[in-house]
């Protein structure tokens, strides 16, 4: 789970636990880091090969980078040598993290520009190694002024600057940039609707849930909408954010979750946050949406990554409780899961392929590290909110009272944060204190214990780390009979204590395997009393094969296998619960996949399948699946086709008759339609959007490329038109000249056009313009396309090119442009508006004309205006063009 030190990106990134962990196995499992290019100020390429070119050889690894608490896009290089205790840190990948420059100086010697002043390394202090320039990681620290810190649980090389607040300070802000396109005061910026219909026997459900988001005033507003098909709409929340600096306002309808062990509820009121590090803390993304990010919050959110068109099932108690189908981005998002304490440990995500019913690929436990919950240090936030218990804009919720709560949080230093909470729903008060720290070799640990006014207490310790290629988790909780009850409905059973462990110590074996020891146990009216002790392993004895073991939340085994005899062939098998199945897969070409599948599931049969899948290259192209289905002698088929119908509205139909359930008669089979709609939302139209129910700092620009056409283009030829922010080409427009760019922080950029895919005879009106961004909203800016022809010709025959100019007259005679020949003679000339001209080639020096061209352009750009040696002045053709490519 993500937090204060773990930011999570929702469009263009996976979790930040995932990338810990990959990072963590990737070093665990003895691959490492080595650079190629030469040392020096220049950043290096770094790329994994085998660190055993030698035994006295540095180990050079990658790690991920924390800056301020957010997670750097660049990963940093370290070293350290058999005989050192301290690692170094590569100065260049360092630089890049921290955004600063470098430079080398008189003897050798290195010098970094910081806000503070420049800090220089001599080359005596200095190491270079395979391409990179390394220092001691506490001498860094010490020349910086910063906190540098290796936490190897969480494989991250964690840096606290001291200007990370100088942004805020004025006299230390560039010139504001002049305004030329406003944000809007209120405005519908964001839109973003799922559907999903299902018939199986005449019996239709339809669900539908739709989140819109926008400015008002100084802020901004979101909103979620549930039903309004079957049910009327009911308002799940609706909520106004304000930031003013180091503070910050919600006022409105949303569910709450401020601590690991306290239980959610829904708030109608008003909430605010003041911290010391607004930067730090405000600009993470809060996973939840909630107005102050908190890593080991109860859940109420949860995201991944799959494969596309497949299946992410949500599961407690190895009980589906919700699912859905993982968009054509291979994203999921599962939003107002249970925010319980006692469910935490039960959740899992099942992640299945296209089939509809399947063993999982893989299932992923939910739970949060102990290694996120801290705050740098000096670092604080107080938190608050009241109003009333329950959502009061929907008339189906029955919650009645007042709500409230206090939050405290503090970095006492770079291994110490503390977090005490009250809080109080209706008629129960609940207290809690809590603390996580980093305990070097032994990882980072945290505890929280809790009470409320009727004496029932709880308490739960979780930890993680990593070190010399052993690792650990563990987690452990104890709720008393009645610490919940009448709180959340989704509890099974508030009135009997409940008790849950999970602990898991392995190590890396070399390159290709791990082993470890997982030890749990379960208390809970639902599972009686589980525990059990038992030994998973993955083994990946070639590149090709790999072989996996591990027990689910029961103690049950799951297992997997996967190989890879050819580039284009794969064959698994897999087992989880009471289903295993083996599949063996051939793709024929790039886009078509063949695929044979037997399942077995434990008291219902076997079911075999023959599929063939086509999955073009592109969302805007149709893909879909055919299966045929055999089961205890009855027949069934699968279908399954989607597609992205426009930009930012895609739909996916699946048909299932499965003979395993169903058998072959007159039952119907189950249709199920999906549709959702994603747009960025302007005056100009709509583009394909991101929405994100993270309440963050941030806003976007969408328009279009406007105009009128000239005959024979259509508007698919404005596609792949570059769009710039200050410079730098962000995206392109999509197949109907519209573009979205998101992401973007409060400020004013520079937003122009890259023209090069524009048709030759279009170019925009107007220059780069000055945009303002808005947390929460969009900026609309449209491009006017005008039509703007030319034409284009060689001079051969008059001399040197050097001493010889082109000049374009207009109808009137006054010279309109004027350009000059290449070194083989080839002229072009763009930009202007179609009427009659006359082309001269003049000499450079005096300006005398020595032959000349009518040219007339109406709608098209004109070739073939040469200019050759004895050839009669005019005799050449005026007006038409040659064939375009």
């Amino acid at each position: 789970m993500n937090g204060p030190a773990a930011r999570m990106r929702p469009r263009t990134n996976p979790p930040w636990a995932i990338r810990c962990v990959f990072a963590l196995a990737t070093c665990a499992l003895g691959q490492a880091i080595a650079a190629d290019l030469s040392a020096g100020p220049s950043y290096p390429y770094f790329r994994q090969i085998a660190n055993n070119a030698s035994r006295e050889q540095a180990r050079l690894l990658l790690a991920a980078g924390m800056v301020d608490g957010r997670e750097s896009k660049t990963s940093i290089a370290l070293r350290r040598d058999r005989s050192d205790t301290e690692y170094g840190v590569s100065l260049e990948s360092l630089v890049k993290a921290l955004d600063l420059d470098i430079s080398t100086i008189e003897g050798g010697a290195f010098a970094i520009e910081t806000p503070l002043g420049r800090a220089t390394f001599s080359a005596a202090e200095t190491t270079s190694d395979r391409g990179a320039t390394f220092v001691a990681l506490p001498l860094a620290a010490t020349r910086l002024g910063c906190r540098l810190r290796f936490d190897e649980g969480e494989f991250a090389l964690v840096i606290d600057t001291p200007w990370r607040d100088l942004a805020n300070t004025p006299a230390r802000q560039a010139k504001p940039l002049a305004i030329d396109v406003h944000a809007p005061n209120a405005s519908l910026s964001r839109w973003r609707s799922e559907t999903i219909s299902q018939s199986n026997g005449g019996d239709v459900t339809t669900s539908a849930i739709t989140d819109l988001g926008g400015a008002l005033g100084s802020g901004y507003w979101q909103a979620q909408i549930l039903d309004g098909i079957e049910r009327r709409p009911r308002i799940n929340e609706l909520v106004w954010v304000l930031d003013k600096g180091p503070a910050r306002w919600l006022f409105g309808q949303q569910r709450v979750a401020v601590n690991p062990l306290l239980p959610g509820f829904d708030l109608s009121g008003a909430q605010m946050a003041y911290t010391n590090s607004p930067e730090y803390l405000y600009s993470q993304a809060p996973l939840s949406g909630q107005l102050v990010p908190y890593a080991a919050n109860p859940l109420t959110v949860l995201r991944g990554e799959g494969p596309p068109g497949g299946i992410a099932e949500l599961q407690l108690d190895g009980q589906m409780l919700m699912r859905q189908t993982i968009g054509l981005d291979g994203r999921y998002e599962f939003r107002n899961v249970p925010a319980s304490p006692v469910n935490a440990i039960r959740l899992e995500v099942a992640i299945f392929e296209f089939r509809d019913i399947d063993v999982p690929t893989r299932v992923d436990r939910v739970y949060s590290q102990a290694s996120n919950l801290q705050l740098p240090e000096g670092t604080w936030v107080s938190f608050a909110g009241a109003g009333l218990n329950g959502r009061r804009l929907d008339s189906s919720d029955a919650a009645r009272g007042s709500a409230g709560f206090y939050q405290f949080r503090y970095g006492v230093n770079s291994s110490l944060s503390v977090d005490a909470v009250v809080q109080g729903v209706d008629d129960r008060r609940y207290g809690s204190l809590g603390a996580a720290a980093s305990l070097g070799p032994l990882g980072a640990w945290a505890a929280y214990a809790a009470r409320n006014s009727a004496g029932a207490g709880a308490w739960n310790i979780l930890g993680d780390g990593g070190r010399n290629g052993w690792f650990w988790h563990a987690y452990a909780q104890h709720l008393d009979a009645g610490f919940i009850e009448g709180q959340d409905a989704t509890d099974l059973d508030a009135t009997a204590a409940t008790e849950s462990t999970f602990a898991e110590v392995g190590r890396a074996l070399g390159s290709s395997a791990r082993v470890s020891v997982v030890h749990g146990t379960l208390n809970d009216a639902a599972n009686g009393n589980l525990e059990y002790t038992k030994l998973a392993a993955d083994w990946r004895p070639f590149q090709s094969l790999s072989l996996s073991a591990r027990p689910d939340y029961r103690g049950e085994y799951s297992y997997s296998a996967s190989w890879y005899p050819a580039a284009r062939a794969h064959v698994s098998l897999t087992r989880y619960k009471d289903r295993s199945e083996t599949a063996a897969e051939y793709d024929l070409n790039p886009a078509y996949r063949l695929m044979a599948t037997h399942l077995h599931q434990q008291d219902v049969g076997n079911r075999a399948g023959l599929f063939l899948k086509r999955q073009p290259f592109g969302v805007r192209r149709a893909n879909w699946t055919l299966g045929a289905l055999s089961a205890n002698d009855a027949l069934g088929y699968y279908f399954e086709g989607a597609m992205e119908v426009r930009p930012g509205l895609s739909a996916r139909l699946n048909v299932l008759k499965d003979p395993l359930i169903q058998g072959s008669g007159s039952s119907s089979p189950t249709v199920t339609l999906n549709v959702v709609a994603d747009f960025a939302v302007t005056g100009s139209g709509l583009a394909r959007g991101g929405y994100n129910v993270a309440l963050q700092q941030i806003g976007g620009i969408s328009g279009a490329l406007g105009g009128d056409l000239p005959p024979g283009l259509g508007r698919d030829t404005l596609a792949h038109v570059g769009v710039s922010v200050n410079g730098q080409l962000r995206t392109e427009t999509d197949a109907s000249g519209h573009f979205y760019l998101g992401d973007l922080k409060p400020g004013v950029y520079r937003i122009g056009l890259e023209p090069d895919n524009l048709p030759i005879e279009l170019s925009a009106s107007g220059a780069a313009r000055n945009v303002e961004v808005r947390s929460g909203a969009n900026t609309r800016v449209d491009f006017g396309l005008e039509l703007r022809l030319g034409c284009a010709g060689r001079v051969e025959g008059h001399g040197d090119s050097a001493g010889l100019r082109i000049a374009i007259l207009g109808s009137d005679g006054q010279l309109v442009t004027q350009v000059r020949p290449s070194a083989s003679g080839f002229y072009r000339v763009d930009a202007l508006a179609p009427g009659r001209y006359r082309i001269e080639l003049r000499t450079a020096d005096t300006g005398a004309t020595l032959a000349s061209l009518p040219m007339a352009l109406t709608d098209r750009f004109v070739f073939g205006q040469d200019f050759r040696k004895g050839a009669p002045a005019g005799e050449a053709p005026a007006a038409t063009p040659d064939p375009q490519p």
